[in-house]
């Protein structure tokens, strides 16, 4: 037999579509070779390792609980270095400033950009009402920086700057979480991914601290402030999967931090060295660190960067553009007729919500003044009446005093008149004596 040349032997394999009128059908081609688009996996690899990733990481937090220590461990560097304490002059403000580090880190030939925002001063100062404002207006500034950016024509220099993680720091007490705290999170949780944790968990016992995890979740759903959720995958091989199933039932983290190394059999570890015993920093039964740091690191650093993009950014930047449309609107008064209805009716709809937002803040500045007027005069006439109560007592004791001193000086008058009828019986016995003398001597 004649063997003929068939052409198609030569092609490779690879899948084509077959397109037809309402469907899309795949069929694997069952020749051999490919085309290599496979491979687009490994140049989206390679190019992102040199470019290198943008991570910024903000810690929250009053003072004293471990943010600085917690940071050089979750990255295993020095980062902020060890500080003495410092003197009356040099200590932390009472008023909440952001400041920012940036540092580079290498893994493995990939460079992350970390930058850090710490918030000292946060919560130290006598009257803590908006000291949360600083904090909102870097997060925003972020955003607009990142927006100005994007609309520049040169944007291969382009970093990312915006907040995508912010560390909340709770005070390890059983009593649950302070005012302040809730209502920090409450104003941040629409801004960024809030990820709270109680810092210093080895002051508290098993029992308190699955108490203090429980009100933290009730106080925080009661408000309605939602944390960044970490999703579930079951496809994902990097943390365990018990991990995994219960990380939603072990926020808010329990943490444990420390620079100082131990000597824990058969490694090395940071942990803290006490009398009664030692606490690893990366021991699960004593800290919640490295599920949380494998969370947040190891496996959903990109989750975070996304959410922040695509929800925390547009959020943003629909709250700006909606505004500047607004403000364009009321300032362009078109001329009569060329407006059309529809958008003269939606212009009055956005006019006439302003208008219900401004009544409904008037409305809440009037409770309030009325609530605070209410609670002076309340601190007035309680005010009052303890100096009512304290008058008439001052003139109960005074009464009490005059009638003392009445009831002596009638004592006193009695004893000098019962002495002047003796003085004045004695007297007279005395005339009568000599005037009987006298008789006789004559």
């Amino acid at each position: 037999m004649t063997d003929f040349y068939n052409p198609l032997l030569l092609l490779p394999a690879f899948s084509f579509t077959a397109i037809s009128t309402g469907s899309v059908t795949t069929t694997e081609n069952k020749f051999h070779g490919d085309i290599g688009f496979a491979n687009l996996p490994n140049q989206i690899h390679r190019e992102v390792t040199l470019k290198g990733f943008d991570l910024t990481l903000m810690v929250v937090g009053r003072s004293g609980l471990g943010k600085s220590t917690f940071v050089n461990t979750l990255f295993s560097s020095d980062i902020y270095e060890h500080q003495d304490y410092p003197p009356p002059g040099q200590r932390i403000p009472s008023t909440t400033s952001v400041r920012e580090s940036i540092v580079t880190l290498v893994e493995n030939d990939v460079h992350l950009t970390l930058k850090l925002v710490d918030t000292p001063g946060f919560g130290n100062a006598i009257n803590n009402s908006r000291c949360w404002v600083p904090i909102e207006q870097y997060i925003d500034e972020a955003f607009a920086k990142y927006e100005s950016e994007e609309s520049r024509i040169n944007r291969t220099t382009m970093r990312d700057g915006r907040v995508h993680c912010c560390i909340y720091f709770l005070a390890p007490c059983i009593h649950g979480v302070r005012a302040l705290d809730i209502e920090a999170m409450e104003r941040l949780h629409t801004r960024v991914n809030v990820i709270p944790v109680i810092a210093k968990a080895d002051t508290l016992t098993n029992e308190e601290l699955e108490l203090m995890k429980e009100r933290v979740r009730d106080s925080l759903a009661e408000k309605g402030i939602k944390i960044f959720e970490f999703p579930q995958d079951d496809e994902e091989e990097d943390v365990n999967e018990t991990q995994l199933t219960n990380n939603k039932y072990s926020w808010p983290f329990a943490i444990t931090s420390s620079a100082v190394v131990v000597q824990a059999k058969p490694q090395i570890t940071r942990g803290r060295q006490y009398a009664w015993g030692r606490v690893e920093v990366e021991n699960p039964q004593h800290s919640d660190f490295v599920l949380l740091r494998d969370l947040i690191i190891r496996t959903y650093m990109q989750e975070l960067i996304d959410t922040t993009n695509d929800l925390h950014y547009e959020n943003f930047r629909a709250e700006r553009l909606a505004s500047l449309s607004l403000d364009t609107s009321a300032s362009e008064a078109l001329p009569e007729g060329q407006e059309s209805s529809g958008e003269q009716k939606n212009f009055m709809e956005r006019l006439d919500e302003q208008l219900m937002q401004h009544e409904k803040k008037l409305e809440k500045m009037e409770r309030e003044m009325t609530r605070l007027f209410e609670e002076r005069v309340r601190e007035k006439q309680q005010k009052i009446r303890s100096q009512e109560e304290l008058l008439l007592k001052e003139h109960e004791e005074m009464q009490e005093s005059l009638k003392e001193q009445k009831r002596r000086l009638e004592e006193m008058r009695e004893a000098f008149q019962n002495e002047k009828q003796n003085f004045e019986a004695q007297e007279e016995q005395r005339r009568a004596t000599l005037s009987t003398r006298k008789k006789k001597f004559f």
